[in-house]
């Protein structure tokens, strides 16, 4: 049987919102443009310190999926 023990991210967030993203899909150049869209720099760092959280699917289809 699975251990189900809760667990917890490695240390709270300090500063800043949360932009969550959900299923990508492998759409690499429509999630370029959404961080775009939210300002996110391209080394993926944020002017007012948000903070980038992905949900769901990343390459399980799509043409930028590996495989």
């Amino acid at each position: 049987m699975p251990d189900l023990t809760p667990t917890t991210f490695p240390a709270p967030l300090q500063s800043g919102a949360l932009d969550i993203v959900g299923d990508v899909h492998g759409e690499l150049d429509a999630l370029h443009d959404l961080l775009a869209r939210l300002g996110y720099d391209k080394d993926g760092s944020h002017p007012d310190h948000r903070h980038l959280v992905f949900v769901g699917d990343l390459g399980d289809r799509g043409p930028d999926s590996p495989g």
